[in-house]
């Protein structure tokens, strides 16, 4: 990847940062990994080391959830993933343990929630992440507001925080 010169048709970089693509991945395939890809990679880091951790991944079905799903497991975290049973089998096959259709139907708390939903879908994720998690806000493809006050986080998830990410190309 490089920093700069993102329009230009042909860019000199370092050699470290290159890579074969393989001849069953399309070029189409391939350019979704820059910005899904990095932007999955990213906001997973907020978790920390996932081994061991729970994690909820709201708009699984999305190039960006995909690649969360694939790299939280790679990790070894354990993955719930929201999303339209239509997307379940696949969902599954790239890691995910659990494919619930609404945030309400996770179980549990989770130490990392990737959110990308917004709206009554960031307030639920608030509901599920455990005393110390992270939820990781980077998108709002509902187009609702969501009010955020105090009393969603004490009692029951002290120490967890909101974090917004943004990545721009």
């Amino acid at each position: 990847l490089v920093d700069e010169a993102g329009w230009a048709e042909r860019v000199a970089v370092p050699t470290d940062h290159l890579t074969v693509l393989p001849d069953d991945v399309s070029f189409v395939a391939a350019a979704t990994v820059p910005v899904a890809g990095t932007t999955a990679l990213r906001t997973l880091r907020h978790g920390g080391d996932l081994a061991g951790q729970r994690v909820l991944i709201t708009g699984a079905s999305g190039a960006v959830g995909r690649f969360q799903i694939q790299i939280a497991r790679q990790q070894g975290a354990s993955v719930t993933a929201v999303a339209a049973a239509r997307h379940a089998e696949d969902l599954r096959n790239l890691g995910a343990e659990r494919v619930v259709e609404t945030i309400e139907l996770a179980e549990g708390l989770f130490s990392l929630i990737t959110e990308s939903v917004g709206g009554d879908s960031l307030a639920h994720a608030i509901e599920r992440v455990a005393p110390g998690g992270t939820v990781v806000m980077f998108g709002s493809s509902s187009g609702e507001l969501t009010p955020i006050g105090f009393r969603q986080f004490v009692p029951g998830h002290e120490g967890a925080r909101l974090q917004t990410f943004a990545y721009y190309t």
